[in-house]
């Protein structure tokens, strides 16, 4: 496989990346374990790839919010250039798909790789995109001109007050951090400065190390290693499978056995587990027979391998959800319960609370266990700042950790706050931005909006509505 070139999500649109779910890789347990591609998505592939026209594969799952909201969007494309483009849609937690997703390294939903027509990788995108951007990269995929009008479709940058003060030029555009944002500028990549002035063009190297790690894996001849961006020598290509380096461990497959290797290439944990997710704050969850547990860097299990999914550890919050006889409740750690399995589903905790599901309804349990947020809505959203948004009959409001509505159910589609206090909301097709206490500071004007970060959003003025 060759050098994947990421732009990814997180730096086109970093603060909708809350929208992105880590994907549990312990939702494919009883996915096929010897190495061996699954018929049901590979089939599918090698027909697409071998039709000589471009592939998106979308990586997704029924109970990821992020891709229940792309998903009108791939449809459309699906269904309006089927002459000109496969469109491969892959459920991660169907088993037989199990081989096909860890082929692709997929380790958070929605992911989207899009395929030359030769079936060369050439794009990789994860998490939650705005419509313009996925259009955008199926359009450079089969070499369209853009199907809306060349203005409406470029994006500038506002300050607080609504005033255009970087006029709209840029295929993406992303937040401005350390004074500079991350545009696509016509087909460069190229950071700017808070006055709009190209700073500089990047190669597809420098993309790429913005983006990715050091060592990225690579394929040769059946075989897997690891590359590094730098040029440098990187690690032989020996494995029949691995996954991307969190720190100083990668996860390994030779034969039918995972273990781990650190950045010499040197197994430090020996090849012993059916499965493997990576590490996250010092714990990887490693699966054996029909369960789950976690192990520390130095390969002691330390919390017993005995549940049937389990999710991750992550510094900033201090539980992980498993899931044992059906249900799912959380853990410390120390592998203490904190909360005892009683939940239909569960969701990534952000800011110290956890999406759950009791029944068909969601709400949100804080670290002690205790039940803040009401399971009352249809779905919900990850907290940001504070605030997370709630979906109940086809509209969105905000709530506050208590479970307090800043808003009624007036939205059409939001996103999360940000640091600077306001969000971006949408009101019959147009994009505005309310304040902490759900008052509009800008009224809904725009084609399409992001949130603020150092004073300055990317939006998509509204000349023209798209066909």
């Amino acid at each position: 496989m060759p050098r994947v070139r990421v732009r990814n999500a997180a730096l086109a649109v970093a603060t909708v990346a809350v929208a992105t779910v880590i994907f549990f890789l312990g939702h494919r347990s009883g996915g096929d374990r010897d190495g061996n591609a699954a018929p049901a998505a590979t089939e599918t592939y090698d027909r697409m790839v071998a039709s000589g026209r471009p592939t998106l594969i979308d990586f997704y799952a029924d109970w990821c919010l992020g891709c229940q909201m792309n998903a009108p969007v791939v449809e459309d494309l699906e269904q309006h250039l089927a002459e000109q483009i496969n469109v491969l849609r892959v459920d991660v937690d169907k088993p037989e798909n199990a081989s096909f997703v860890r082929r692709f390294h997929v380790e958070g939903i929605p992911h989207y790789v899009f395929l030359s027509s030769k079936g060369t990788t050439v794009d990789v995108k994860v998490g939650w995109l705005r419509e313009a951007e996925l259009r955008a990269a199926v359009d450079a995929l089969v070499g369209l001109q853009s199907t809306h009008d060349r203005t409406d479709g470029l994006y500038g940058y506002i300050d607080r007050s609504g005033r255009m003060v970087i006029p709209p030029r840029f295929v993406l555009a992303g937040e401005f951090t350390n004074g500079e944002a991350f545009v696509l500028l016509g087909t460069k990549d190229a950071l700017i400065e808070r006055t709009g002035r190209v700073k500089r063009y990047l190669n597809p190297q420098e993309t790429a190390a913005l983006t990715t790690a050091d060592l990225q894996p690579f394929e040769l001849k059946g075989k897997w290693g690891f590359q590094r961006q730098d040029g440098k020598p990187g690690i032989p290509a020996r494995f029949d499978e691995v996954t991307n380096f969190t720190k100083d461990r990668a996860g390994v497959r030779v034969g039918s056995k995972w273990g781990f290797i650190d950045r010499t290439g040197t197994l430090v944990i020996p090849l012993q587990f059916d499965e493997v997710q990576r590490f996250w704050a010092g714990r990887a969850a490693v699966h054996l027979g029909e369960r789950w547990g976690f192990i520390d860097e130095r390969g002691k299990v330390v919390i017993p391998i005995q549940f049937e999914q389990v999710g991750r550890f992550r510094k900033a919050e201090p539980l992980t959800a498993v899931r044992k006889e059906g249900l799912w409740g959380f853990l410390d750690a120390q592998g203490r319960w904190v909360v005892r399995p009683q939940f239909a589903a569960v969701e990534t905790t952000t800011e110290g609370m956890s999406p759950v599901r009791q029944g068909k309804l969601w709400g949100f349990i804080d670290n002690s266990g205790r039940l803040s947020v009401p399971a009352r809505y249809e779905q919900v959203g990850a907290f940001a700042e504070g605030f997370a948004w709630v979906f109940v009959q086809g509209k969105y409001a905000f709530v506050d950790r208590t479970g307090k509505q800043i808003t009624g159910f007036l939205f059409d589609r939001v996103r999360p706050f940000s640091s600077d206090g306001i969000a971006p909301v949408e009101v019959k097709g147009r994009w505005g931005y309310i304040d902490r206490g759900g008052r509009f500071v800008l009224t809904p004007r725009f084609a399409d909006a992001t949130p603020f970060s150092q004073g300055l959003a990317a939006v998509r003025p509204a000349f023209n509505r798209r066909p």
